[in-house]
């Protein structure tokens, strides 16, 4: 999300043609989003994490190749927020990875593939 004047442009993943817009405060926004990986990377963008490639020095790279702005004041902020976010998503990952073994050797199991 991109602030400018109150006037939000919201850039939605696979729609690099199509943003929507909004007028309402970044901050007020930043609160509504707040449980759902977001992080304030300048006073004007709003970032959902799980869409970051990767953080260079006071500059985002998101998976669809845009750049971002990150304040000085904020990148520790992000890279520690962007570090949990890739944390999370890994242990989740790997629960998934345990479930759908245990669910594949149960079904061979009852098949009776493996005794």
């Amino acid at each position: 999300m991109e602030s400018n004047l109150h006037k939000l442009t919201f850039h939605l993943r696979g729609q690099s043609e199509k943003n929507y817009t909004m007028y309402e405060r970044l901050d007020q926004i930043e609160i509504k989003f707040q449980n759902y990986h977001f992080c304030r990377s300048h006073k004007s963008y709003l970032v959902n994490l799980k869409y970051v490639q990767s953080i260079e020095r006071y500059e985002i790279t998101l998976v669809n190749g845009e750049k971002v702005c990150v304040s000085q004041p904020r990148y520790k902020e992000v890279r520690e927020n962007l570090s949990a976010i890739r944390r999370d998503l890994d242990e989740i990952t790997s629960i998934w990875d345990d479930l759908y073994c245990f669910i594949y050797y149960s079904v061979q199991v009852v098949l009776g593939n493996i005794c």
